[in-house]
């Protein structure tokens, strides 16, 4: 038998304060701030006389290991005076992030994630709350925008090496870089395309038991991820140093008056700084050198959240470099470069059958 309530029960203060301290200082980290609809001062007090729903007092199962964000923060002092078993008491800390059961990782593999040690991001693109920065959905069109890009710049920086490879002769100083900063940004568009094929499963490590979650893989450990990573940043790196020889070719040669031949006697130096460089790692130092992040936790500032679109920006950004570096040899040179290899490839057949 149920009873009929002209209204709908609200939570009680209690509840409202309970749910609040396990979520607001997640909701903090993400940008986001307590909406002023659920203030916990406007619910009554349990026991004040008014009807309102309170915690569930009944008995419950062991429950199973779940992703929800909700569960990420706790009261580091569990059991504490005053705190008891689920959350802060008065005058002790919350918010601090607390690793789920789900989430953790053999201490072997020297993981850290938001500060807590052994421990993983998630990495189950199927299961509720198992990305940690974007939604499915963004996932899934990233994943095929990136896609797309990295396949056309793969396609037009490949034409332009094996353009050079068919007539070399007809690539000299100072618009020979270009060659070779096609070919950094084949490789990357390499790596890209990897990464469409392979998914998740090239960046996620497997569950390391039976109720745990999949995370994402830090460090050297996992070998393709790392060889991905060291094909993005060393042909990246060089791909950015041969803009800078091409610029400066094509400065000797339009502004100094310098000739093919006085520039390519110099071809070594600009080698040695576009493949060098990248072992070096120089740009580990920019790691010291950081933009400050305004604090949100006043509240006075409006929700900070990363950008989606500034993310395709960037990919779309890296790989069109690639896709319009190939545009100068599209003329009637390379058809002709083109019809030569062709005629000498069937010349050499012929050649070889009549023998």
């Amino acid at each position: 038998v149920c009873t009929v309530l002209e209204q709908a029960l609200p939570p009680c203060r209690s509840l409202c304060e309970r749910a609040r301290q396990g979520c607001e200082a997640l909701m903090n980290k993400f940008g986001f701030q307590w909406p002023d609809t659920l203030r916990c001062e406007k619910f009554p007090v349990h026991g004040a006389g008014e009807l309102c729903v309170g915690q569930n007092a009944s008995e419950r199962g062991t429950p199973t290991p779940a992703l929800r964000p909700e569960s990420w923060t706790s009261n580091p002092h569990r059991g504490g005076a005053g705190g008891g078993p689920g959350g802060p008491g008065p005058g002790e800390p919350r918010g601090r992030f607390t690793c789920p059961r789900a989430l953790k990782v053999p201490s072997y593999l020297n993981y850290r994630f938001l500060g807590e040690k052994d421990c993983g991001a998630p990495c189950e693109p199927g299961r509720l709350y198992g990305l940690m920065y974007f939604g499915p959905e963004e996932l899934r069109f990233s994943r095929t925008w990136i896609g797309i890009w990295s396949v056309l710049c793969c396609a037009s920086t490949l034409f332009t090496v094996l353009t050079y490879l068919v007539d070399m002769k007809r690539f000299s100083y100072p618009e020979r870089p270009i060659i070779f900063l096609s070919g950094c940004y084949t490789a990357v568009a390499v790596a890209y395309i990897a990464g469409f094929l392979l998914e998740e499963r090239v960046v996620c490590n497997e569950r390391f038991s039976e109720d745990g979650s999949r995370t994402v893989a830090q460090g050297t450990k996992r070998e393709g991820c790392t060889i991905l990573f060291m094909m993005l940043y060393f042909f990246g790196m060089a791909s950015s140093i041969w803009w800078v020889i091409l610029s400066l070719t094509w400065f000797l040669a339009a502004g100094m008056k310098w000739g093919h031949e006085a520039i390519e006697a110099n071809s070594q130096y600009f080698h040695l700084a576009a493949w060098a460089w990248e072992r070096s790692w120089v740009t580990q130092s920019c790691k010291s050198y950081a933009i400050p992040c305004p604090n949100n936790h006043s509240g006075h500032h409006p929700p900070m959240s990363p950008d989606f679109t500034v993310f395709m920006i960037k990919y779309l950004m890296t790989l069109i470099v690639g896709i319009t570096s190939g545009f100068w040899i599209w003329s009637g040179k390379t058809l002709n470069s083109w019809r030569k290899f062709y005629t000498r490839l069937t010349n050499s057949k012929q050649g070889e059958t009549t023998v």
